[in-house]
């Protein structure tokens, strides 16, 4: 079911937080969680450095209400994936409010570019969705030599005109009746694996796309043969010349919109960095605001608890995908079993691999959080065997 290799994931939804700075605070409560965690060979790096809060609470500015939003100091969003172009989504802006909107890329080099955006204005800014009704291109689309590994798998990529989310469907004929994750990131250039294919079969495949105003497109009826195998994959060079140490990364576009409620940013580089923004509200409430703030503060109805886990927990896709995919992008993770999906065919999944509700399978499914006796933080022996506890019809 499951490519292991590479996959270190993430955080099972037990321990809570209250700030980095006071680790204590959460292992007072949480000491039994703990020290079943620590004491194991392999543990989780944020769980070993009691940084409870980086996986189980919002960050600042992200909850409910305008109390989390007055603040002078700037919030702070990172993307640690290595990407040509990056949307970003703040959350929870005041809409007549002024804000001020850094964005720090870094290359894989360590140089780093700063761009500036000031006086941005949630209201004032384009809706991204108004008018737009042109799909998107499909274009570029190439097929990686078929490898062996746990699975035969092959790499599909393409490039859109504009960024786009997407995911390919393949199989035998007109049915398809298989498809990939969804690469939820929005960019021009994408790649997804096929995987559980067969040596000496030929495959229909098309590529399906979506931009951030809901429009589709559909490529034609591609074919995949898979008569020729190699052992495995060549690795790309990841080696970073003298001449790359020098240069910062050049930003090509630094644009606003928006979209519903939020404020997008879409950055794109000249080369792959990763992106981490902060942005600070430069313009306080009006005085009626800042009056019923201050009462607010006084008495907030908060029960103990949620005073101490302000801003709150984590929704559970996000404590078990989301944040996965922060420290292990999927252009680095490599193959692996799809994410966000319920099983097919009626197909059951172990009580002791949990998901979301619906049977929807996350990273959690088949990784411990904290630690665990194996590799990878595996809840089964990391080879075909965890895979058989789900696909034990697989054929061999």
């Amino acid at each position: 079911m499951c490519n292991i290799i590479g996959c270190v994931v993430f955080c099972a939804s037990l321990a809570s937080a209250m700030q980095i700075k006071k680790p204590k605070s959460c292992i007072s409560c949480h000491e039994d969680t703990y020290k079943r965690g620590g004491n194991l060979p392999y543990v989780h790096s944020s769980f070993a450095n009691k940084d409870c809060e980086k996986c189980h609470i919002k960050p600042e500015g992200t909850g409910s209400g305008s109390a989390w939003s007055v603040r002078n100091r700037p919030e702070v969003i990172s993307r640690s994936d290595y990407l040509l172009e990056h949307i970003i989504f703040l959350r929870g802006l005041d809409k007549d409010a002024v804000y001020d909107i850094d964005i720090i890329s870094r290359d894989m080099s360590g140089g780093q570019t700063t761009t500036k955006l000031k006086d941005v204005v949630l209201s004032q800014v384009r809706n991204i969705k108004t008018g737009d009704r042109t799909p998107p291109v499909i274009s570029g689309v190439k097929s990686g030599p078929v490898t062996k590994g746990i699975f035969l798998t092959a790499v599909i990529e393409w490039d859109t005109d504009e960024p786009t989310t997407g995911f390919v469907e393949y199989g035998f004929a007109a049915e398809y009746g298989n498809r990939t994750a969804i690469d939820g990131a929005l960019s021009r250039h994408h790649e997804a694996s096929l995987s559980g294919l067969e040596q000496g079969k030929v495959y229909d495949y098309r590529i399906l796309a979506e931009d951030i105003s809901e429009n589709r497109s559909v490529s034609t009826n591609l074919v995949l043969d898979t008569a020729t195998i190699v052992s495995e994959a060549p690795s790309p060079d990841r080696s970073v010349t003298k001449w790359e140490v020098k240069q910062k990364p050049t930003v090509k576009r630094a644009e606003v919109f928006v979209l519903g409620s939020d404020l997008g940013l879409h950055v794109a580089t000249a080369k792959a960095a990763d992106v981490t923004v902060e942005y600070t509200k430069i313009r306080d409430f009006s005085t009626k605001d800042r009056e019923s703030l201050s009462v607010s503060r006084k008495d907030d109805g908060l029960s103990k608890k949620e005073r101490l886990h302000k801003p709150g927990f984590r929704t559970r896709k996000e404590l078990c995908i989301d944040l996965c995919y922060e420290c292990h992008p999927p252009a680095v993770l490599g193959v692996s079993h799809p994410v966000g999906i319920s099983p097919k065919d009626g197909r059951k999944i172990p009580k002791d691999m949990p998901t979301l509700e619906g049977s929807v399978i996350t990273c959690v499914t088949c990784h411990w959080g904290h630690g665990s006796n194996l590799r990878y933080l595996a809840r089964g022996k990391p080879d075909k065997a965890i895979c058989d506890s789900c696909h034990s019809d697989y054929a061999r």
